[in-house]
């Protein structure tokens, strides 16, 4: 059975360890066991998520950081951030991998084409579809400037729960202890070994390959305890370790209203594959910005919506009560189906009340409509994770952390606003109604960006490790055996949502590993037969 007790795990001899049974961790403990690996998951929380996270592990922050707090952006259990995923599904874009001018930092070792081949088997693993582009509808065809070509797949609700059972249940798969802290990683010369706690013992299992997919916090607070033994290791404490901590910046700053009304609907979702996909709007790249943009309907407090919908749903949720009734009521009178609409939504949750909603733009003429937003995060090595002198419930550091959204940044995307309000101007597509003024612009973005949910940059692939943490392969740089599987390797945050990403470099990993597992025992047989 994949869940084994700790003293069972010890008995026996793995290929791979890995750290961490979320979306990485399972991805490449599957992958590696189909290709005839033994892989050993390890994970410090329990096979659910527990249902009060325990504050005692709660991270220590900086003044004013938009930073959520661990309860909210991590999930200790077996599936890992799995449980709380949206379920969005969004690919890097190619422009990703291009040197945009930056020579001070890093960008991408490899070429897009190094991990677009993993997109699909990413696609498949998360139960989404696969095919990130569709034909731009027809006003859209002759836009300067402006693409909306782009989708954005939501996956199948229930193939997490598929994953679970998989990890659970496969006879085949890896094995899986839970329960099990990682206390540190042991470099002794170029090899790692991992230290691990299980109800209180201490135990180091028998791996030839170390994996951390721990998420990006955890993972870079196991290489800081490490470092802290050995002060050389990773580039040394001004090193790139625990630097360059990225993630977006999302919200919503301006209302769209569409030049006809029919042109509204095709930025819904709707089924395109095996799951329900959305268009993005995005500015054809011209410097070093990168935002996507979707439409929304308004609050439904808000009866500019027009639906009957929304309005009734939101005079039952306030008993009805609102400073606009006539204008909800009218809603409701002029729109047959609303009602209908919003008791089958009611009804719907009811039986199913652990599924995932999306948010389901309901087309009610030209507008208004929300013009939402999830942009790239500069990356800048001050903000950063460090070990603090604060202990959690087993005894080990809480990260310091260091995270805030630069002027730079949120000033290149009050100009992407800008510019999207000039390009739909001229195309006549729409009219964007924006702040006039762009310090309030920024304020509105600046109060609204949260992050701490995508861990990205703090143990960045380079090809040197000056630059970056891990080599073009994932593995750590001057340590033979170690390899990280986190959206903490990117070295840039993209406008796109990690995950699907994640798995595909965790899959790229997994061949990785397999392919030198595989050039190992074929000079050991030619050694032999020598």
């Amino acid at each position: 059975m994949p869940l084994v007790a700790a003293q069972t795990a010890r008995a026996k001899s793995y290929d791979i360890c890995v750290v961490g049974a979320g979306a990485a961790g399972l991805a490449l403990g599957f992958a590696a066991t189909t290709h005839g690996l033994s892989v050993l998951i390890v994970d410090r929380g329990e096979v659910d998520p527990p249902d009060v996270p325990n504050a005692d592990d709660e991270h220590v922050f900086g003044t004013d950081t938009p930073h959520d707090p661990r309860a909210k952006t991590n999930s200790d259990a077996l599936g890992g951030t799995l449980h709380r995923w949206g379920g969005r599904c969004v690919p890097f874009d190619p422009q990703d991998f291009d040197d945009r001018g930056e020579t001070a930092l890093p960008r991408w070792p490899i070429s897009y084409g190094d991990y677009a081949k993993w997109i699909e088997p990413a696609a498949t693993f998360l139960g989404s579809g696969s095919v990130f582009t569709s034909p731009p509808p027809e006003p859209w065809f002759d836009a300067p400037g402006l693409s909306a070509d782009r989708v954005e797949h939501l996956n199948d609700p229930n193939h997490v729960n598929r994953v679970q059972e998989r990890a659970k249940n496969d006879p085949n798969g890896p094995d899986i202890v839970t329960q099990t802290l990682a206390r540190m990683v042991c470099v002794i010369g170029a090899r790692s070994q991992i230290e691990l706690q299980t109800a209180g013992e201490l135990w180091t299992p028998d791996a030839a390959e170390i994996v951390l997919a721990a998420g990006g916090l955890e993972t870079a607070r196991l290489l800081l305890v490490a470092q802290a033994q050995n002060p050389g290791l990773f580039g040394g404490s001004n090193g790139p370790l625990g630097r360059y901590y990225m993630g977006h910046l999302t919200g919503s700053v301006g209302e769209l209203t569409f030049g006809k009304a029919s042109h509204v609907t095709v930025f819904g979702y709707a089924q395109f594959g095996p799951t329900q996909a959305r268009r993005r709007i995005m500015l054809d790249p011209e410097d070093w910005t990168n935002t996507a943009f979707w439409i929304e309907n308004t609050a439904p407090d808000d009866p500019r919506h027009r639906s009957g919908e929304l309005s009734f749903k939101h005079l039952i949720a306030n008993r009805g009560r609102s400073g606009d009734l006539s204008a909800h009521m009218r809603n409701i009178l002029t729109d047959p189906f609303g009602v209908p609409n919003a008791v089958r939504s009611a009804l719907y949750r009811r039986l199913r009340p652990h599924s995932r909603y999306p948010n389901r733009l309901i087309a009610r003429g030209r507008g208004p409509y929300r013009l939402c937003f999830h942009a790239e995060q500069r990356p800048l090595p001050h903000n950063r994770v460090q070990l603090s002198n604060a202990k959690d419930r087993h005894g080990q550091p809480k990260l310091k952390i260091d995270f805030h959204y630069d002027d730079d940044t949120i000033r290149a995307l009050v100009r992407d606003h800008r510019r999207l309000a000039d390009r739909l101007n001229a195309a006549n597509l729409a009219t964007l109604d924006l702040p006039d003024d762009d310090a309030v612009m920024a304020k509105n973005i600046a109060q609204q960006s949260r992050d701490g949910y995508h861990q990205i940059g703090l143990t960045r692939m380079a090809d040197t490790p000056i630059q970056g943490i891990v080599d073009r392969n994932c593995k750590v740089h001057d340590v033979q055996n170690l390899s990280i599987a986190s959206a903490a390797i990117f070295p840039v945050s993209s406008q796109a949502n990690p995950t699907l990403s994640v798995v595909a470099f965790a899959l790229r990993l997994a061949d990785f590993l397999c392919e030198r597992h595989k050039t190992k025992g074929e000079t050991a047989t030619k050694g032999m037969s020598g």
